[in-house]
């Protein structure tokens, strides 16, 4: 091989991968939101979570792809362990179409794609058909990075050395590693067998040597998943685990039975061209390792809960994002969604110290005043964390209804953070009130539970509004805000009646009148979790 057969190797695989990336790319921006749809809410029964698993891995040509997006669905809350183990299943049977599709060697025609596809992209002004153009032009691509890999591997044909290489590969173990390590390296088990595949076309390599390769790139690419789960839930991190756990075992079960069944022969007379007994050995390896551990996919889940149990500890206090990572705006269907779990986290921090702070003023008790102020600099950190986020976020290709909710909580986001200044403010009033022995009426303490109750009541319509989005339940909240304003006004009067019987302390009118006004802001922000929906759409 000369220097310009490996660069037209190194060329080749960078044009292949390129191709893939830009094919599943494209794949996931025409049906993204259809695919997550399929994955958060079609995995309740076992055989439904596998067919969808296979669907959607065969759309997006990627198994990694898939994975990634449940550790970021577990990691958001939005789907189980035992929901991600039936996808997962699924997932690598739905990646071996990639491999059907390079066996056709399509790589004389692959030029007229990337002229399709450059069309598309470049002259056509719909967004549609500009994302179909950019599958057609990933299409192209990679079978031209395969026409280049495989003339640069010609001349190897003839090397003594290459040859005993590739008889090395023909011992399971040895093809087993070599699959794993060069599938972790390039993050795609698609890819490599794409390769696989080339270099058996070529006659280059056996259908023994290939057989482990293809079982190691299958737990190669379990780096990727792995890779997105740091600095995740633990929840998601056993998702990324129980994937690699499944993938070790198919692998375990087949290299046994690669010892006593023949089943390279086996595949040598159902296909007479290498490429398609390479292909066809990925398919039927993972439909029978499907069929094979589906009956024993409770046992993955309990062990990994084993090797990773979750506690029951309240996390809320770290001063981390817990369901969002920057690894996602990679995957534009998850970025909505994971923002969401940490805004609704904000939401209920928040609501949290609130009914803290009332029951503190109500009971004369600030026991719980520590733990109040350390989540309300968690709840800081979140602000300003988050917003650096979504901005980022508004970077990414996202659909227009996530760009609408992104819109909201960038919107919202100060709100929340606002109610809980609120809730410290009336903390800090419980800690003053002991401080100088205090004292309020029972008219006056009586009127704060109500407004405090009218307040909450305005916070949990408001949050329920800007979840269901019912269109009754806006009306409902404007209406508890304005119920709060009148209360606020109506308690302020009868306060100053009080004072000027001389019923009430001077002393305690102040904080009086600025716990009132609180309790009326909190509502106020809370009327703008439902404005931010109307701002976000255009309306008023």
């Amino acid at each position: 091989m000369t220097i310009v057969d490996l660069f037209m190797l190194c060329g080749g695989l960078g044009l292949f991968l390129y191709g893939m990336s830009m094919m599943s790319e494209g794949f996931e921006k025409v049906a993204g939101d259809r695919l997550r749809s399929w994955l958060s809410f079609l995995t309740n029964k076992k055989i439904v979570g596998v067919i969808v698993g296979v669907g959607a891995t065969a759309i997006v040509q990627s198994s990694s792809a898939t994975t990634v997006m449940l550790v970021g669905f577990v990691n958001a809350g939005v789907m189980t362990l035992t929901q991600a183990m039936n996808v997962i299943m699924g997932a690598s049977i739905g990646t071996t179409v990639t491999g059907i599709i390079v066996a056709f060697k399509l790589s004389e025609i692959a030029p007229l794609f990337v002229l399709a596809g450059v069309v598309m992209t470049s002259f056509m002004k719909q967004s549609k058909v500009k994302r179909m153009g950019l599958i057609v032009l990933g299409f192209g691509i990679l079978f031209m990075g395969m026409g280049l890999m495989g003339d640069a591997l010609k001349p190897l044909s003839n090397s003594e050395i290459f040859k005993e290489i590739i008889m090395k590969m023909e011992n399971p173990l040895m093809g087993l590693l070599v699959g794993v390590a060069i599938t972790s390296i390039i993050q795609s088990s698609s890819a490599f067998t794409g390769i696989v595949i080339t270099l058996a076309s070529q006659g280059m390599i056996s259908v023994e040597a290939a057989i482990p390769l293809i079982i190691g790139a299958n737990i190669g690419t379990c780096a990727t998943a792995l890779l997105a789960s740091l600095g995740t839930t633990k929840a998601a991190r056993q998702t990324a685990v129980i994937h690699l756990l499944y993938k070790i075992a198919g692998a375990s079960i087949f290299i046994v039975a690669f010892q006593f069944i023949p089943i390279a022969d086996w595949l040598r007379s159902l296909f007479a061209e290498p490429e398609w007994q390479v292909a066809a050995f990925g398919t039927i390896y993972a439909v029978c390792t499907c069929i094979v551990l589906y009956p024993f996919s409770k046992w993955f889940i309990k062990i990994t809960e084993r090797l990773m149990p979750i506690n029951d500890a309240d996390d809320f206090e770290e001063h981390a994002l817990k369901y969002f990572s920057e690894t996602v705006l990679n995957t534009p269907t998850l970025v909505v969604p994971q923002l969401l779990k940490e805004t609704n986290r904000m939401i209920e921090m928040s609501r949290k110290n609130l009914i803290i702070a009332l029951d503190g003023f109500e009971n004369k008790t600030d026991e719980k005043s520590n733990k109040l102020h350390k989540r309300e600099e968690v709840i800081n950190f979140l602000n300003h964390e988050l917003t650096h986020q979504m901005v980022k976020a508004s970077g990414v290709d996202l659909s227009s209804a996530d760009r609408h909710s992104l819109i909201e909580m960038l919107n919202i986001i100060p709100d929340i953070e606002r109610i809980a200044d609120h809730a410290q403010n009336i903390m800090e009033y419980v800690e003053i009130i002991k401080e100088h022995k205090l004292s309020f009426s029972d008219d006056s303490m009586e009127g704060i539970r109500r407004l405090g109750e009218a307040a909450v009541y305005s916070f949990d319509i408001c949050v329920k509004a800007y979840t269901t989005r019912e269109e009754a339940l806006f009306e409902e909240a404007e209406q508890s805000e304005k119920r709060v304003d009148e209360l606020r006004e109506r308690l302020k009067d009868e306060h100053i009646k009080r004072l000027n019987k001389g019923i009430c302390d001077p002393k305690s009118s102040m904080i009086y009148t600025d716990l009132l006004g609180d309790l009326e802001r909190v509502s106020d922000h809370s009327l703008n979790f439902v404005t931010a929906i109307y701002n976000s759409r255009g309306k008023k």
